[in-house]
């Protein structure tokens, strides 16, 4: 039996083909009802919400990613400490006319290192973070 035009049903009725949603008679314009249309938007927002969590987590570990990146590709040197002594630094504060003054020192590591850039030697000198001492 060989199929040919007059033996394939065919519906007359206008019909708007889509590819995602259901499908539309050409016919009915009708507003959808406030149910339908409650539940769409709710579909669009958890969509909306979807698409923006999904960036934000791909967005914070790109982030995270440059920050590793960049704190492990620190140009390495090799330096040479030259001299190295503990330093005390001494601090008055002095209080209002009725109230005695604040005597407060701490002490912090101080050095001199030399190292070389592009063939020529060069000096620094490096202070370690004040601890203050009671």
């Amino acid at each position: 039996m060989l199929a040919t035009i007059e033996t394939i049903p065919v519906s007359h009725q206008p019909e708007i083909t889509t590819l995602l949603a259901r499908k539309k008679s050409a016919g009915t314009t009708g507003q959808p009802s406030a149910g339908r249309a409650l539940r769409d938007f709710g579909r669009f927002a958890g969509r909306l919400l979807m698409f923006s969590s999904t960036l934000l987590c791909l967005l914070s570990g790109y982030l995270a990613f440059n920050h590793y990146w960049f704190q492990t590709r620190w140009t390495k040197a090799e330096a040479t400490a030259l001299s190295g002594e503990i330093r005390e630094l001494s601090t008055v504060s002095t209080g209002g006319t009725r109230s005695a003054g604040h005597f407060s020192s701490s002490y912090f590591f101080h050095c001199t290192v030399s190292y070389s850039v592009a063939g020529e030697t060069r000096q620094s000198q490096l202070d370690s973070p004040a601890s203050p001492i009671g």
